[in-house]
């Protein structure tokens, strides 16, 4: 991370205003929301890719991995597309920014990993947290998908940095140009979320910045830091994700406000960091993503030709 400098990422002054943490209810939706033929689809694709995460979890020889991308690479590519066609226009902002979630993020990443060679156990070791992340994701968004497993989240023990450096330490993600290396860094062990529903909503942020990330690094590489930021007796988490970019790039990213907003795109609909803002804004009790954006809680700096976006998240102290 030393190429991007981070002193002007916070005003130290993040008050938080909930009483209690954040689990990103305000943000989930149910399955009777959906029209019948869409619900059918979410179910099958859950389901899809249980199956995937099932025979990653197994051991195998390295042949029997060469045949997950014909087993479920193209099915679940056909799921996408026919969920995203019928729910294009047909639901509420708040509702789309869910099935963004369901289709972007970790799932995205996974899908753009069946192009490794899946005879290696690397890319399968990586393909198995990303299919756990967004099955965890997609039960904590969707009530009713998966209740039974859903109420195991709920009960699930507190979360932190440990979890993130498990996953992201030297892992090796791709995108249509290749592989990308991640770099993750932290000092610290900090606690951030207190069940899996929590994890889960800062797993979305997480997610949808990386996946962007991912798409314009110019290099192949992004790097993934957390670190504490402590002010009197609050201390808060920092996330931040940076890459180098195209010059075209920079200039097209260069003002926060219209990157987070949601008419924003620069390949996809437009939702995906308008999400992370109104999440962020949530988990502080905040009036509005534009005041999230405002104070800092979230944003994004262009540094030369390197773009750096991050976000806060308050710390898990014992007795909140």
């Amino acid at each position: 991370m030393n190429e991007i400098d981070s002193t002007g990422f916070s005003n130290l002054s993040l008050e938080n205003h909930r009483t209690s943490r954040f689990h990103g209810a305000s943000r989930c939706c149910s399955l009777s929301d959906f029209a019948s033929e869409d619900a059918s689809l979410l179910r099958e694709l859950y389901h899809k890719l249980s199956g995937l995460h099932e025979a990653l979890s197994a051991e195998m020889p390295d042949e029997a991995g060469q045949a997950i991308e014909r087993q479920y690479g193209d099915q679940l590519r056909d799921l996408m597309g026919a969920i995203s066609r019928g729910a294009k226009d047909r639901y509420s902002t708040s509702i789309r920014s869910v099935v963004h979630d369901v289709l972007g993020g970790s799932l995205t990443v996974l899908l753009w990993m069946f192009q490794d060679d899946l005879g290696n156990p690397e890319p399968r070791r990586t393909m198995k947290f990303l299919a756990g992340d967004h099955l965890k994701m997609m039960r904590n968004a969707i009530h009713g998908l998966d209740d039974a497993a859903r109420a195991l989240d709920q009960g699930g023990g507190l979360h932190g940095v440990p979890y993130l450096r498990d996953r992201w330490n030297a892992a090796r993600l791709r995108n249509d140009s290749g592989p990308v290396e991640i770099h993750f860094s932290s000092d610290t062990d900090i606690a951030f979320a207190e069940n899996c529903f929590e994890f889960s909503t800062v797993q979305r942020v997480i997610y949808n910045m990386l996946s962007n990330a991912c798409t314009h690094t110019a290099n192949q590489r992004v790097d993934f830091d957390v670190s504490e930021i402590a002010e009197g007796n609050d201390t808060n988490v920092r996330f931040i994700i940076s890459n180098p970019v195209t010059e075209d790039m920079s200039r097209h990213l260069n003002d926060a406000s219209s990157v987070f907003d949601t008419e924003f795109s620069t390949s996809g609909g437009g939702l995906g960091l308008s999400i992370c803002a109104d999440l962020v804004s949530e988990a502080y009790g905040l009036e509005s993503a534009m005041t999230a954006l405002t104070n800092q809680y979230v944003g994004v700096e262009v540094q030369g030709q390197r773009v750096a976006v991050w976000f806060h998240w308050p710390e898990l102290r014992e007795n909140t």
